[in-house]
């Protein structure tokens, strides 16, 4: 089964997205220039032919750069890169399946994923969108594809505002299957908070705290729910500080 089809798969059931997702990428941008450096540890399982299920151990690293050309004028460049180990191996039989299939991974192989993005965008009162080009590297150079990379978001920063993202945040192997997400945040002068879901019904929720007046820090923690659409099953957990230049 190609990346692409998975892709086609996780677009039909929108109706069950639910909630809101990760908080980097798809806020409103902040005045000035904002630069966040995150570090994540996670595990996930990915299935293949044959029946078999490959359960992987994986670090991460993600940067961001974002900021405002003006006052309505936005940009965002992002990249991340994840480092997962073939922990072990199963194999569990379907009726389709060729017991004789080979394996794919064995214990101890790598499985990387990259992404990279970059986008503009325009910021208004009460809504904004972004959008430029991304590219997903998985395994190895030659799956490399563009992907288009959009984030929006719409009402009060300080009450509540929703976003939608496609491609944007920090993809890593455990959260390669939430390529649409929709999410809700609130922020305070001291405090931002969000929680949500995805396509593949995963749940996440992101905090940071203010440690001076322009250093924040941050957390991030994602899981697929039992019974989610999700063929990962995975979980992460990242911690993030952002340091946000004046304008």
């Amino acid at each position: 089964m190609t990346l692409w089809s998975i892709h086609l798969r996780r677009i039909g059931p929108l109706v069950s997205i639910a909630g809101a997702g990760v908080l980097c990428g798809a806020a409103p941008a902040p005045e000035g220039t904002e630069v966040t450096g995150a570090l994540a540890g996670g595990r996930y399982t990915r299935s293949g032919c044959g029946g078999y299920r490959y359960n992987i151990a994986e670090g991460s690293v993600y940067g961001q750069v974002r900021g405002r050309v003006g006052d309505h004028m936005t940009w965002s460049a992002e990249s991340a890169a994840g480092a997962g180990v073939v922990t072990s191996v199963s194999q569990t039989l379907g009726e389709d399946d060729d017991p004789d299939q080979e394996q794919e991974f064995r214990a101890g192989d790598f499985a990387p994923v990259t992404f990279h993005a970059a986008r503009l965008g325009v910021d208004l009162r009460y809504g904004g969108v972004s959008l430029g080009p991304g590219l997903l590297i998985t395994d190895e150079l030659a799956s490399a594809q563009l992907v288009p990379s959009v984030s929006g978001w719409a009402g009060r920063r300080e009450l509540l505002y929703g976003w939608g993202g496609y491609f944007s945040g920090p993809l890593t192997g455990a959260t390669l299957p939430n390529y649409i997400q929709l999410g809700l945040g609130r922020a305070g002068p001291q405090w931002e908070l969000e929680v949500g879901s995805n396509v593949a019904l995963g749940l996440s929720a992101t905090g940071r705290v203010r440690l001076r007046e322009r250093l924040w820090l941050g957390s991030d923690l994602y899981v697929d729910l039992p019974g989610g659409r999700s063929t990962r099953d995975g979980a992460r957990i990242m911690g993030q500080i952002t340091y946000r230049a004046p304008r």
